[in-house]
């Protein structure tokens, strides 16, 4: 059995059986709510798709364990953000293809996994909602409106991404023709496409989150795309968990006595790692007295990472769906029409056009109440009764 669960409030949850076929379902206030079924099932955590970024980069390596380190410094130059305050997950990979890797905030994926640990939960993975979406038999992609002006996308390669509504036909216009057999579950999406050019486009009536998305796949999602990788795997946990860990202190002791061990031993080790487990609890609650508690399998590294956070100040992350998002809201607000759109070197060029040149300024401001983005007028005319004006924006600290 597994039990899935967003980590973000709404709490939806749904728990599936061995075929992946849902057996229940609901939508909690808390993540440590007793109507979650947790006993006897993996947990699942579901995260916004938003929140993580995946990237395909070639990387020229055998071994999984080398791809794994290049992978940061292949992608540094293509990110806005220091990648130290980011974490990399590998989650789809052969010899002699590229990598897939989800790419999110380690500010994020700690304060996750410390929610969870909070509401006593202890994850066994944590997925992007968007990598649940099914993929229809007839179709390579898969569209989901998920809210009021977003869009979910899945690809039959392993692709996945968040999309504003507003950028949708761009993001048509740039696919190639083959990945435009797409299933939509929106009628008024589905009409869009058709209107741009689609011939391949289908309805389906799949629902808006994953608690609907499960029941239409044919098989489990395989966890090996789960962001819980480095410093943040899931060990397995559980009733057991408590024995693994002595099991593992045993180990590394008998290495150094020579393989001696017995009863006395493993039942003063039991008692000791009942304590430590408190120390590591009373600590936590002295350090960050807002957290109730904390997980001791992660313990260290969320130490860190908060500690890095308060001497540093850097959170966050930003990319090229972060930009079109603050443009998709910049342009009804401000009656700007987006001409043309350009993404190169961590920047936006976008060229958009008004009624008059208070438009172009108009257009400027309400990019600016954005706190991490920079905007750059670079140039403007005027013609056939409009004026027209260049942009760059960037991320802040890029």
């Amino acid at each position: 059995m597994r039990t899935y669960i967003s980590l973000q409030a709404p709490h939806r949850w749904v728990q599936v059986d061995r075929a992946g076929k849902p057996v229940s379902s609901g939508v909690v206030e808390e993540l440590d709510s007793p109507e979650v079924p947790i006993a006897n099932s993996m947990i699942v955590g579901v995260v916004p798709g938003g929140d993580v970024t995946i990237r395909e980069v070639e990387i020229p390596a055998r071994q999984r364990s080398k791809v794994v380190a290049a992978i940061p410094f292949a992608l540094e130059d293509s990110l806005s953000a220091d990648i130290e305050t980011l974490h990399f997950s590998l989650l789809k990979w052969a010899p002699g293809t590229p990598a897939q890797v989800g790419i999110c905030s380690r500010d994020k994926i700690d304060q996750w996994c410390q929610d969870a640990a909070d509401a006593g939960l202890r994850l066994d993975a944590i997925v992007p909602d968007f990598l649940l979406l099914p993929l229809h038999p007839q179709s390579r992609m898969t569209v989901a409106r998920t809210g009021d002006n977003e869009l979910a996308v899945r690809s039959a390669d392993g692709s996945a991404l968040v999309l504003d509504e507003d950028m949708l036909e761009y993001w048509w216009q740039d696919l190639d023709e083959e990945s435009r057999a797409v299933a939509v579950n929106d009628n008024a999406i589905a009409r869009k496409l058709v209107a741009a050019g689609g011939s391949q486009v289908s309805e389906w009536n799949i629902g808006d989150n994953f608690t609907s998305w499960l029941a239409n796949q044919d098989e489990p999602p395989s966890l090996d795309m789960s962001l819980m990788q480095g410093d943040f795997e899931a060990e397995h946990r559980g009733n057991s968990s408590i024995g693994l860990k002595v099991a593992a202190v045993i180990f590394g002791l008998s290495l150094a006595i020579k393989l001696g061990s017995d009863g006395a031993e493993y039942f003063w080790l039991t008692k000791r790692s009942d304590q430590l487990n408190t120390e590591i609890q009373q600590i936590w609650a002295k350090t960050f007295p807002g957290s109730k508690q904390v997980d001791p399998f992660t313990a260290r590294i969320q130490m860190e990472n908060k500690l890095n956070q308060l001497r540093s100040g850097i959170t966050g992350s930003g990319d090229f769906q972060q930009l079109l998002s603050v443009v998709s809201r910049a342009v009804p607000q401000s009656e700007a029409r987006v001409e043309e759109v350009a993404f190169r070197d961590n920047e936006l060029i976008l060229t958009c056009s008004t009624a008059d040149f208070a438009g172009l300024d108009r257009f400027k401001q309400r990019i600016e109440q954005s706190p991490d983005v920079s905007v750059e007028l670079q140039s403007s005319s005027s013609r056939d009764n409009r004026v027209s004006g260049q942009f760059k924006l960037t991320r802040r600290g890029a």
